[in-house]
C-alpha cells in the first residue's frame, strides 16, 4: 500500500507539472500571437524588450533608487524610442528631449489623454475626470484650466501677484521667528524638526492667496494641523508607484491605503468646506462685496452655490459642484510640493555649507543695494540666482516622474506606430541624468549646473519638472517663487547642518514627496 500511494504521489506531480507547462506555453503563443498581429497592423512599432507574462517588462524597474533608472539603461540597447511592456500597460518610452517635445506639444490632441489607474480614480471620488493631473484632456478641463490660469499664473504686478507677495513675506517672517523661538539663542545650534512648520507655512500662503487672504492659522491650531497632516498623507500616497496601477487585477493589494486615503481625503473636504467655502458663500449670498478681492475661491463659487453634488452642466458654462470642489483642493494640495520640494532643498544646502555661503552672500549683495523690503521676497528672486539654481538642483536630483500621457487614437512619433490606448512614458531620469549638462558627477549636488558664467541663473532647455504644453503644472511659478523665497529666509537666519546620523538616512528619490515622518536639520542662528 505504501508503494502505491508513493506512485499515485508522483503521478501528481508529473501531470500538474505537464499541465502547467501545457498553460505556460499557451499564454506564451497568445503572446506571440497578438505580438505578431499588432505587427503586422503597426509595421513601425518601436522595438524592446520582450515581455514576460502578467508582468511584462517591469522587471527592468527593479533594483534602482529612481525606478526610471532601468528605462535609462535599456536606451542603450534598444535607442532613444523603444516599446515597453509595463505589466497589462503597453508603453512607449521616450528619452530624447525632441521626442518628448514633439509628443507634449500644445498643438497636439492625439496624445493628451491619460492612463486609467484605478486607484487614483478612486481618490477623486470615483471619477477620473475630477483630477486636474490624472483627467483625459477635454472641454471642461480646458475651462477649468482657464478659471484657474490667472490665478496659478498671475501677471507681474497684476493685484494677484501683489497679494501672493505680501502672504509669502508674512510667512517667511513667521518661520523665521518660529524656528527662532525654538532654538532660543542656543549658539551652538539645535536640531529641529520642521516638516510640520514648513507645510503649514505653505498651506497659509496657499489658503489666503486662494481664498480668504484674512484667514491665516496659526501654527498651533489643532484643525490647521490636522488639515496639513490629512493633505500631506494624500500627497505621499497619490506619489507612490503601487503595483494594482500597472496590473489592475491586484488592486487588492492596495485597497486598505486607498481607504485610509480617502479617510484624510474626507477631512481635507471638512475643513475646506468649514472654513472657506461655506464662510464665503455666506458672507456674498446676496451679492459680492466691493472690497472682496477676486481669487480662485470667488471664480469656483458660482459652480458649488446651490447646486447638486452629481450635477454635470459643464456644458453650458457651469462645472459639476463636486468637480469644482476637487479642483479648488487639488490647487490647495499644491502647498505640499512646494513644502517637499523646500525641505529636499533644505538638506541639500545643509549637506552643502559652501553653496549656503554662496546664497547668504548673495542675499547680503541684494540687501546693500537698499530697499525696505528684505532680499528674499518674490519680486527680488531674479536676482537670487544662486537660490534658483539650489532649487533646480534640488528638483533635477529628485528626478520625479512626469506625469504619463495616452494616445487617443492611432498616431506617431517621430516616425514611430503609436497604438490607441499606449501610454506615452517621458523619462525625465534620462534627461535629469545623462548628456554633457550635467558633467561627469550627474549624482552630485551642484548648483553651478544651472548658472551661466557670469553665475546668473539659467535654465538648461532639456529640464522640464514641471511637464510641458497643455498638460503641463499650472502651479510651477508658485513652486519655484515660494520654495525659493522660503529657502532664502531661512538661509539668511540660519546655518544649517545634518547630525551624522540624519546624513547618513536616505530620502527617497522618483517622487516628489518625502517620508511621513520627522524632517530633521541642525539649525544655529547667524551672528
Amino acid at each position: 500500500m505504501q508503494h502505491s500511494s508513493t506512485s499515485v504521489s508522483e503521478e501528481s506531480i508529473w501531470l500538474t507539472g505537464v499541465l502547467f507547462t501545457v498553460v505556460l506555453c499557451l499564454i506564451l503563443l497568445s503572446l506571440t500571437y497578438k505580438k505578431l498581429v499588432k505587427w503586422r497592423k503597426f509595421p513601425n512599432l518601436p522595438n524592446g524588450p520582450w515581455p514576460l507574462p502578467l508582468i511584462g517588462d517591469a522587471k527592468h524597474l527593479d533594483g534602482h533608487e529612481v525606478q526610471f533608472n532601468g528605462l535609462t539603461n535599456l536606451r542603450e540597447k534598444y535607442g532613444d524610442i523603444y516599446s515597453f511592456k509595463m505589466g497589462s500597460l503597453d508603453c512607449v518610452v521616450l528619452n530624447r528631449y525632441e521626442d518628448i517635445q514633439e509628443a507634449f506639444s500644445s498643438g497636439r490632441d492625439d496624445l493628451d489623454g491619460r492612463p486609467d489607474f484605478k486607484r487614483f480614480t478612486d481618490l477623486f471620488g470615483g471619477k477620473k475626470e475630477n483630477g486636474l493631473a490624472f483627467c483625459d484632456y477635454s472641454s471642461m478641463q480646458e475651462q477649468r484650466r482657464r478659471l484657474l490660469r490667472p490665478h496659478t499664473l498671475p501677471y507681474s504686478g497684476a493685484p494677484a501677484t501683489l497679494r501672493l507677495e505680501q502672504f509669502v513675506a508674512e510667512e517667511c517672517a513667521s518661520v523665521v521667528e518660529d524656528f527662532s523661538k525654538r532654538i532660543d539663542g542656543d549658539v551652538f545650534g539645535v536640531e529641529l524638526d520642521i516638516k510640520m512648520t514648513l507645510l503649514k507655512a505653505c498651506s497659509n500662503i496657499f489658503n489666503r492667496y486662494f481664498c480668504d487672504g484674512n484667514k491665516r492659522f496659526d501654527y498651533t491650531n489643532k484643525s490647521f494641523s490636522d488639515f496639513v497632516s490629512s493633505f500631506d498623507e494624500v500627497f505621499y500616497e497619490v506619489n507612490q508607484s503601487r503595483v494594482c496601477d500597472i496590473m489592475p487585477w491586484m488592486y487588492f493589494t492596495a485597497w486598505h491605503k486607498v481607504r485610509g486615503v480617502k479617510h484624510f481625503a474626507g477631512k481635507v473636504r471638512t475643513f475646506v468646506v468649514s472654513e472657506f467655502i461655506d464662510p464665503y458663500l455666506s458672507r456674498t449670498e446676496n451679492s459680492t462685496p466691493d472690497d472682496e478681492p477676486e481669487t480662485l475661491l470667488s471664480q469656483l463659487a458660482p459652480h458649488m452655490r446651490d447646486r447638486a453634488d452629481n450635477d454635470d452642466t459643464h456644458g453650458h458654462g457651469l462645472l459639476a459642484k463636486n468637480t469644482a470642489l476637487y479642483a479648488l483642493e487639488d490647487i490647495l494640495g499644491g502647498s505640499c510640493a512646494v513644502g517637499c520640494i523646500t525641505l529636499r532643498m533644505l538638506r541639500d544646502l545643509a549637506k552643502h555649507p559652501e553653496i549656503q555661503t554662496k546664497i547668504y552672500e548673495e542675499l547680503n549683495e541684494i540687501d546693500s543695494q537698499g530697499g525696505v523690503d528684505p532680499a528674499y521676497t518674490m519680486s527680488k528672486s531674479s536676482k537670487l540666482h544662486w537660490t534658483r539654481a539650489a532649487a533646480a538642483e534640488t528638483i533635477r536630483l529628485t528626478c520625479s516622474p512626469i506625469v504619463p500621457h495616452r494616445a487617443t487614437r492611432d498616431t506617431k512619433i517621430n516616425g514611430y506606430d503609436v497604438p490607441k490606448d499606449t501610454v506615452i512614458l517621458a523619462n525625465n531620469h534620462a534627461l535629469n541624468m545623462t548628456g554633457p549638462n550635467w558633467g561627469s558627477n550627474p549624482e552630485l549636488f551642484n548648483p553651478t549646473h544651472h548658472l551661466d558664467k557670469e553665475q546668473h541663473y539659467q535654465k538648461p532647455h532639456n529640464h522640464f519638472p514641471f511637464s510641458f504644453g497643455k498638460r503641463s503644472c499650472l502651479g510651477f511659478r508658485m513652486v519655484e517663487n515660494i520654495s525659493v523665497a522660503l529657502v532664502a529666509a531661512l538661509v539668511q537666519s540660519f546655518e544649517m547642518s545634518l547630525t551624522e546620523t540624519v546624513a547618513a538616512a536616505k530620502i527617497p528619490r522618483g517622487m516628489l514627496a518625502v517620508p511621513l515622518a520627522p524632517f530633521k536639520v541642525v539649525l544655529r542662528p547667524r551672528c
